[in-house]
Parts: C-alpha cells; structure tokens; sequence
C-alpha cells in the first residue's frame, strides 16, 4: 500500500515538471498572432486588387450567369429519363413542325426523286424542364440533346437524306421556362417523286414528302403544322427569296396534315406536294425547232430532178439518221417506262414525213420509168429480144449501102446502139424502124440524143 502510493507521488511530480516545458516549445513554434493577421490580410488586399484590374462587371454578370444556367441544367437533368416521352399515361404528345426551303433540285425523272435543302424545325412541350430563371428561352449546347428526349420522326418517302455537319453539325436547342423545346436542324433531303409523263415535255408533277414518327402511333403523339394566330399569313412551309428551279417552274405547296395506318398501328404524319410545271425552253431550242427543220429539209428533195436519184435518197437517208439521233437522245434522262411521251410522238410524226418523202419520190420514180419504157433498163423478155434481134439485122441489110453524108455525125453503129446502156431506147427506134419509117438517119440522131439524155 506504501509503496502504491509513492508512485501515484512520483506521477504527480513529473507532470507538474513537464507542463512549462511543453508550453515553452508550443509558443516557439507558433506564429504570433499579429504576424497572421498581416499575412491574411495582405493576400486579401492582393486577390481585391487582381479582381479589379481583369475582371469587369459584365464578365463577372457573365460568369455569375453561366454558373446559374449550370446549376439550373444539373438540377432539370438529375432525375430526368430521357427514354421517356412527355406526358407519358397522360396525352399524346404534340410535335409542332415547320420548314423553310432554301434550295431545291434536281429533279430526276430517270430515278424519279428530288432533292432540296431546308430548316427543319420541331417544337414540344415538357413539363419536366419547366424552371425559373433569368432569361427564356435558353440556348443550349447540342450535346444537352443526348440527355432529353426527342421525337424519332422520320420521312416515308425518303431517300438518302443527310444532316449538314460543316464546320458543326447544323443542329439548334433551345428551352423555354414553360418546358417548350424548340428542336432546328439543317437537312438536305433526297424524296421519291412518282411521276406521270405521258404529257412530257409539257407536263406537271407532284413531288410529295412525308414525315412522322417511326414508333409512336398517334395515341402517342400527334404532329401538327405550325401556326400563328398573330401572322395570318404565316406559312409553316416557307421558301427562301429568289429560289428557282432550273427545269421546273414551283407553282404551290400545299400541306396537310394526315393519318396512315400501317400493320402495327396507326400514325399521324405531315405531307406537302411540291407542284411543279416543267419548263419548255429546253426542249424547244434542242428537240422541236431542229426536228421541224429536218422534215421541211426532207421536202427539198421534191424539187431535185427525177433521174438524180442518189441525190434525193442521200438526202432522205440523211434526215432519217439524224431524226433517230434526236429520238435516241431524249429518251436518255427517261425512264423506261410502258407508254409513249408527247415529245414520243413528235418523233414519230417526224419520221412518218420523212418516210412518207422518200415513198413519195420512189413511187414517182417507179410509175415515171415504166409509163416511159425506161424501168429496169438492158432487162427484156425472150420474146422481145428475138423481135430487136430481127430488126436490128434487117436495118443493117437496108442501110449496107448507104454512105453518110456528114462525116463529123459520130452517131455509132445500130449493133453498138443496140447492146449499150441505153438499151430501150434503141429498142423503141429500132421498133419505130421496123413499123417503117423512112427517113432513119433522123431517127437514129434521135435515138442517140434520147440516150444522152
């Protein structure tokens, strides 16, 4: 028990002992507190005075603005879904389309599509991004995009259309404090366009685009045209100043709003027909006025003499060639299709004239050497050979004696006369010989200027 106690005496002893020292060490390692509050102070002063000679008040309203917006996003899209439409179990949700058309073309009529490059702008309404902020609407980054939701639409009829992504994609979002979405983009679309071309070149068509969503039928959402009770002339299909066509003429656009019912279900969509009036300038200047002149060429062979018959079927042959070029070319940006164009049978009434010419000169041709006695020259029956046979040997037995009185006359002999190429000719003089005539060294100088000629 003593000894319990002298230690308890001892402990005691050496912790009153070591108390000032310890002090002693604490308060030579610790600052004074004057020497801090210089120290505090003079980085304050330094980071008020930094502050003051960059920053201005509108960069830090900006600043203060920007924290606010982020802030605001992160608070909207903590808990949002974005797999999940507006409205869901409640009503469909509605999806305000309008476009403005800055350019369009070309229209294909050997594909049958169109093309045109246009804004393409869709608003909705989402209650679960309704805030209260400083300023509305907001424009946000697109990658903000990927964490709402958006509507899947897409266009029934298209073909191969692409979103602009030059120098950024071409996208827009802004947000409204009431929850309104407003979802632009850049577009160049590429569209069937069934056509009807019976009338072509003078024809019009109507070029269609339609568009709806690709999963929700319309208990689900519904899309609708965008209007403006404020502007009665605004127009939720608006086209760019000074936009043209280069074959076409945009006569109207008309748009509607429409219901398709497919296998699964049934879809709200939205139509507009492009109606267009083809131009005739083109065709004129390269197919009409040059098939025109080619059948009135035709027509010059009517005033060539008969006998130049290589000549008028030269000619003939010429513009038949030349009419088939013009019909093989304007069937080139044609599909083939069934029936006959109207440009169809303007060639083909080309060629019947063309033709109908070159019958005309061969009938005349044929009927003219017959009535004559010319067709088929060095051609004869048996029967009227032995008959020129027997007149040309009689002739030589009557005029064996005979003496030519002028010895320039270079008439030849009735047996070369009889066998050269002007046969029936001779046979018609000789014929004439034979019947009697009396005086036949004329007829024989006739018979051989009949042959020159």
């Amino acid at each position: 028990m003593c000894r319990y106690r002298q230690q308890v005496v001892i402990c005691v002893l050496l912790t009153l002992l070591c108390a000032p020292l310890s002090c002693v060490l604490s308060a030579g390692s610790r600052p004074s507190t004057g020497s801090l509050g210089i120290m505090g102070s003079s980085k304050t002063n330094r980071r008020k005075s930094w502050d003051r000679r960059n920053y201005s008040p509108e960069f830090k309203a900006q600043m203060a603005l920007s924290r606010n917006i982020s802030i605001l996003l992160e608070q909207l899209l903590r808990n949002y879904e974005n797999d999940q439409r507006p409205y869901q179990g409640v009503r469909p949700t509605r999806i305000e389309t309008s476009m403005l058309i800055r350019s369009m073309g070309p229209v294909s009529e050997l594909d049958m599509e169109y093309s045109m490059d246009c804004y393409f702008r869709q608003a909705w309404n989402d209650n679960r991004l309704r805030f209260s902020g400083p300023i509305s609407p907001i424009s946000l980054h697109i990658k903000t995009l990927e964490r709402i939701w958006k509507p899947d639409t897409y266009f029934h009829n298209g073909r191969g259309s692409y979103l602009h992504t030059i120098t950024q994609p071409n996208k827009l979002l802004r947000l409204s404090m009431d929850g309104a979405v407003l979802y632009s983009m850049r577009l160049t679309i590429k569209a069937k366009c069934p056509m009807e071309l019976q009338s072509f070149p003078m024809d019009r068509q109507s070029c269609p685009l339609i568009f709806g969503s690709y999963a929700y039928t319309k208990e689900e959402m519904l899309y609708t045209w965008k209007t403006n009770a404020a502007d009665p002339s605004y127009r939720a299909v608006g086209l760019v100043e000074g936009l043209q066509l280069s074959q076409f003429d945009l006569i109207n656009n008309p748009y509607v709003s429409e219901t398709v019912v497919i296998r699964n279900g049934t879809y709200s969509v939205l139509r507009v027909n492009f109606n267009l009036h083809r131009h005739m300038g083109y065709f004129l200047i390269q197919v009409y006025v040059p098939c025109g002149l080619l059948v009135i060429l035709s027509w010059v062979s009517f005033w060539i003499n008969r006998e130049a018959t290589a000549d008028r079927v030269g000619l003939g042959m010429t513009t038949v060639l030349t009419l088939s070029t013009f019909g093989l070319d304007t069937r080139t940006d044609l599909p083939k299709v069934p029936y006959p164009t109207a440009l169809d049978w303007f060639v083909i009434m080309c060629f019947t004239y063309v033709i109908c010419s070159l019958l005309e000169f061969a009938g005349v041709h044929y009927f003219t050497k017959v009535g004559s006695g010319e067709y088929f020259p060095g051609v004869h029956t048996y029967d009227e050979r032995d008959h020129m046979i027997k007149t040309i040997q009689e002739l030589e037995d009557e005029l064996e004696d005979e003496e030519y009185e002028d010895e320039e006359d270079d008439t030849p002999p009735l047996d070369e006369f009889a066998n050269s190429d002007y046969f029936p000719q001779g046979s018609f003089v000789l014929s004439k010989l034979n019947s009697g005539c009396q005086d036949c060294d004329m007829i024989r100088a006739q018979s051989v200027l009949d042959s020159t000629i």
